[in-house]
């Protein structure tokens, strides 16, 4: 898609069943080539603002990424002026899903790569998720390395948040809206990848069942823990030399196996 693409105030809704998706539902690969808003949009079931079982590639090159206030499940309400509200909904940008199957053929596994340049932001107020996770065909995410339409492959040195910070609180609803519940071999390339505000990012060790492997992997660039937020991950490692890990006063990370050979 072009550049700055906005999309607002969206929904997926139905009286009588599922709905996903309150942008995009998708099993096809999907390009925001640079920028794009997505603000107060709603699905009923997942995927506040997309649904996706194939590829996305969100690139802040010139321009920012936000996804705010996109939301799930709760008490949704239709307004007569064609307005809607959702009461205790649960914040979600992005639900994945392995054999998600819109179309007849296998869907292609969820692959997720964001690339935000120096001074560019990529910005997630709600949480990723993903759901129908298979161990031998395992979700990717990558951050901060592109692609061109050459074929040659970019690291770029922008910032990716994950953020917490609208969903404080300990009610049910609130803290799901800081919890990226997802399983994904997920791997840094460079510039910051910031978590704050109380963000949870991948499932939780004891939630992971039938045998689901998850890693995050620093290669270059910086890993920004802040504000008691977690990093969750099977397998954790800094494995580069200019990879760095930045906790602040309250930083947690919890992995089975962690290799901090060349932490600075």
């Amino acid at each position: 898609m072009g550049a700055n693409a906005t999309f607002i105030n969206n929904y997926a809704f139905s009286d009588s069943g599922n709905a996903f998706g309150g942008v995009i539902y998708s099993d096809a690969d999907i390009s925001f080539s640079d920028g794009a808003t997505f603000i107060n949009n709603y699905a009923k079931t997942s995927g506040g603002a997309i649904e996706l079982g194939g590829k996305l590639d969100l690139f802040a090159l010139t321009k920012d990424v936000l996804f705010s206030g996109n939301m799930t499940g709760g008490v949704f309400t239709r307004h007569d002026d064609g307005s809607f509200s959702v009461k205790n909904g649960v914040a979600n940008a992005i639900s994945m899903s392995d054999y998600l199957a819109i179309s007849e053929q296998v869907a292609p596994v969820p692959t997720l790569t964001f690339a935000a340049e120096e001074g560019r932001e990529i910005r997630f107020n709600d949480p990723i998720t993903s759901r129908n996770e298979h161990s031998d065909r395992p979700l990717t995410l990558t951050l901060n390395r592109c692609t061109d339409e050459e074929g040659k492959v970019h690291d770029t040195n922008g910032t990716i948040v994950f953020s917490g910070e609208l969903y404080q609180g300990d009610e049910a609803h609130l803290a799901a809206s800081r919890y990226n519940n997802f399983v994904a071999d997920t791997t840094l390339y460079g510039g910051t990848l910031l978590l704050s505000g109380n963000a949870v990012f991948g499932r939780n060790i004891e939630d992971v069942v039938n045998d689901q492997g998850s890693s995050l992997t620093v290669r270059q660039g910086t890993l920004e823990i802040t504000g008691g937020s977690t990093a969750n991950a099977a397998a954790f490692s800094l494995s580069g030399r200019d990879a760095v890990l930045r906790p602040g006063d309250s930083a947690f990370i919890n992995a089975n196996t962690a290799d901090f050979t060349d932490v600075r």
